[in-house]
């Protein structure tokens, strides 16, 4: 069915990272939770003006509007670039940092441009890479130049 191995092994691969989104939607369900039906009054912290907290931060050098990210999500295949570019451009819009899905299949198979995606978007915010843990330094550094990663 495929020419050799390393373009089988790469289908399989990404068949996986397809296959780990659409059961992650299929457990998704459209009901009514009827929150929406309530109002809760409250008031815990009657001190704190609201208007005056500051959520900015510093975080790798930027400062950041709220302290918190986009994790690592997908990449690696063709429908990966529309989930990312979607992504990243929510993390621009609020200035907060977005790690990529790892960038094995990147790296291995050089199809880095759904993980590219999200630097060209987020231009100048904070964007981290992604390999495993016992990934050689030499993969490190390809997978921070692949999307010129802050961390």
């Amino acid at each position: 069915m495929y020419p050799n191995k390393r373009e089988a092994e790469y289908q399989l691969a990404k068949s996986r990272k397809k296959d780990h989104l659409k059961l992650f939607l299929k457990s998704q369900y459209d009901s009514r939770n009827h929150f929406d039906d309530m109002f809760l009054m409250n008031n815990s912290l009657p001190e704190i003006n609201f208007s005056e907290v500051d959520t900015r931060c510093h975080f790798l050098a930027k400062t950041i509007d709220y302290p918190i990210m986009i994790n690592a999500i997908t990449g690696g295949y063709p429908d990966a670039s529309e989930i990312n570019r979607s992504l990243a451009m929510l993390a621009n819009k609020f200035n907060i940092p977005m790690a990529v899905g790892s960038q094995s299949l990147g790296i291995k198979y050089d199809c880095s441009e759904s993980y590219q995606i999200v630097r060209e978007i987020m231009e100048d915010q904070i964007v981290i890479a992604n390999v495993s843990a016992n990934s050689s330094f030499d993969k490190v550094k390809l997978a921070v130049e692949m999307i010129d990663a802050n961390a």
